[in-house]
């Protein structure tokens, strides 16, 4: 695979830039006019604006990596849910198929229910049973509809089409 993103960065970039020749007007530059915070989408993690800023920049792609049953999925689903309703914006979820869309919508509603509601109740569906549970579930519906979340499984795609895909 490492071919793969070798070829994709000669396609992006056209040859060496020597970044030290603008770097002083660049800083200066942004020091005499500052961008406006309320233009940037800050994510629900106080620490990580502070240290990165926003992890959503336009044209950037954030990749979470780490092994298997490490919390990509829960780490990435809250921060981008949390996106979709502080800023009423779309979220497209590309996915390399290892979780079913239902998997996918027990998580959020678990994550929308704050963890409130077990994952397992929401599995099982034994929510209505525990009066607590049954009105976190039932609270989370009005927020529900103003959300949108599209899913698409890239598992068959190549990394160029998976860009393709994107844009």
């Amino acid at each position: 695979k490492y071919g793969e993103i070798s070829n994709l960065a000669k396609l992006i970039q056209t040859g060496p830039v020597d970044i030290m020749s603008t770097l002083q007007q660049t800083v200066e530059g942004i020091a005499d006019n500052p961008p406006n915070d309320k233009d940037m989408m800050f994510g629900p993690f106080p620490t990580v604006n502070r240290l990165y800023g926003s992890l959503h920049r336009p044209g950037n792609i954030t990749i979470i990596v780490s092994r298997s049953k490490g919390g990509k999925t829960a780490v990435g689903m809250y921060y981008n849910l949390w996106l979709a309703e502080k800023y009423d914006i779309p979220i497209l979820w590309m996915d390399m198929g290892e979780m079913s869309i239902k998997e996918l919508q027990m998580r959020a509603t678990c994550m929308l229910c704050e963890g409130i509601v077990p994952l397992f109740a929401i599995e099982k569906g034994r929510w209505r049973e525990n009066p607590v549970w049954k009105a976190k579930v039932l609270s989370i519906w009005p927020r529900v509809k103003k959300m949108r979340l599209f899913y698409e499984d890239v598992s068959f795609l190549e990394p160029m089409e998976v860009i393709s895909l994107l844009r």
